[in-house]
């Protein structure tokens, strides 16, 4: 007699993967050639960080409206969709961005696309597959699908872009993301009745939702949404801050373009051991006080680089450090997943990540500023490390998401008290 076949659920997570993988690219095009692109277009501190920021108020704006269409359509076509135009435009990018406004809105419209493969979708296609105790597990099985991609983008990008120019650098990357575009569609499937299978763990009770677009302004009701999206807009933050110049905080530091993209590369190494350790942590604690520990961590490694700028090695372990905290990326997704029942999840991660938005819009201006009035980048990570423990604080007094669960003791039900 054979071996049981692996439940297709599995093969989920491997399609999610490519989703974050197709992210990373999104988010690293600009950030690891940015010292080369702000020298062909002529750009100081602040200007460069406005097209990161454009970057970031353009995903955040399109996230409510990618987890709509998944809602309404199912996160398989709308994630391979989403994925397709951040090739697409990240080729326009390398081919048409000779000017400062080409950069941003062409940038911008990456970002539009990368709203499309993350959370607004994600977050709907693992609550589908998994239910709420293995959750966790599962989103921290495809975050690093980002961190993976995201060290060898910074191993490789920086000395490519060096080598051959940026322009040339951003076909290539987009180029790649095209082809997960078509491995997004070949593998996700939107639930596991199109498997005729069950959803991977504990049976929870799920609510159906009905298909009504006046049903989604239920969204804006929910208390829990803006406690969310407010906590997420601190939380972007500090987060894109470090994301768009933690290369450039290398170089200047005095730094080589290769150690630059070394120290992107151990941020995502750290990213990686920390999901397998927050991730699942949070099934079997209290997601939001995980959370909280790994931002404090953050937070700290965060004032630790400000205060040690110009110490290279100091910088750099402190760096993997940040990684590790920043490991906390798929607690969060599963979080979103938690608060919602099924047939808003999508939308619900949506707006959160439509109000993250405004974190992600003024985040780098405002951290570029802070470079400026200090001085050096260690400014703009002393900013970060201010908006995460901001973001921490509002975290630990979320309420504690109790789902309609099936007690295989006493087949008892608990009502989620956030909904």
């Amino acid at each position: 007699m054979g071996s049981k076949a692996p439940h297709y659920g599995w093969l989920i997570v491997v399609g999610g993967l490519c989703c974050t993988a197709a992210m990373m690219f999104a988010i690293q095009l600009v950030p690891l050639q940015l010292g080369f692109i702000a020298d062909t277009l002529k750009l100081d501190n602040a200007s460069s960080s406005l097209i990161i920021s454009v970057y970031g108020f353009t995903s955040g704006v399109a996230a409510f409206f990618w987890g709509f269409l998944a809602d309404r359509f199912g996160p398989r076509k709308v994630s391979a969709f989403a994925a397709l135009i951040i090739g697409v435009f990240s080729i326009f990018f390398g081919l048409m961005a000779d000017s400062y406004v080409k950069a941003i809105i062409l940038y911008g419209i990456v970002g539009f696309g990368a709203a499309g493969v993350f959370n607004a979708t994600l977050s709907k296609l693992v609550g589908a597959w998994f239910f709420p105790d293995k959750r966790g597990r599962a989103m921290s099985l495809i975050t690093p699908g980002s961190v993976i991609m995201g060290m060898l983008l910074g191993a490789t990008i920086p000395t490519i872009s060096s080598t051959f120019g940026w322009q040339q650098t951003s076909v290539g990357m987009g180029a790649i993301v095209v082809v997960f575009s078509g491995l997004i569609f070949a593998i996700l499937r939107d639930s596991p009745k199109e498997k005729n299978l069950e959803p991977i763990g504990t049976p929870a009770i799920e609510i159906a939702e009905p298909s009504d677009k006046k049903h989604y302004l239920r969204i804006f009701k929910m208390p829990i949404t803006w406690h969310l999206g407010i906590m997420y807009i601190f939380w972007q933050a500090g987060y894109l801050v470090i994301s768009g110049f933690l290369s450039k905080s290398i170089l200047d530091a005095g730094g080589a373009a290769a150690i630059a993209g070394l120290a992107v590369s151990v941020y995502s190494l750290g990213q990686l051991v920390g999901q397998q350790i927050w991730g699942p942590l949070s099934d079997r604690f209290q997601r939001k006080h995980i959370v909280a520990c790994s931002a404090s961590l953050w937070s700290l490694c965060a004032i630790g680089f400000f205060l040690s700028y110009g110490n290279i090695p100091i910088m750099f372990a402190l760096v993997v450090l940040m990684g590790i905290g920043l490991g906390m990326v798929p607690v969060i997704s599963a979080m979103m997943a938690d608060y919602y029942p099924a047939g808003l999840r999508g939308s619900g991660s949506g707006v959160i990540c439509t109000l993250g938005m405004i974190g992600r819009t003024v985040g780098p201006v405002l951290g570029g500023i802070a470079a400026d009035a200090i001085g050096s980048l260690g400014g703009a990570f002393l900013f970060a490390a201010i908006m995460m423990l901001i973001s921490t604080a509002l975290t630990l007094t979320l309420p504690r998401p109790i789902a309609k669960t099936i007690d295989s003791h006493n087949s008892t039900s608990r009502e989620n008290e956030a909904i």
